[in-house]
């Protein structure tokens, strides 16, 4: 579904570029993810499921702070 005054040429242009931008990130996280598994299977030090959901509740408050929520 076209926006008001969009064309089907930008709507496709946009759509091309969301596509790349997300193929970006996932290939950079799991670029990560394999260096931390391949770091864990070497050193066997991890970080643990508390602590990680600990830091992401810190920066999804954060977030919520900068956006007045």
């Amino acid at each position: 579904m076209l926006k008001p005054g969009e064309t089907l040429t930008e709507f496709i242009e946009a759509t091309v570029r969301n596509a790349i931008a997300f193929r970006r990130f996932q290939s950079t996280f799991h670029a990560r993810a394999q260096a931390e598994s391949e770091e864990y299977h070497r050193t066997g030090v991890s970080v643990s499921v508390a602590t990680v959901l600990d830091k992401l509740q810190s920066k999804l408050d954060a977030r919520r702070k900068t956006l007045g929520l």
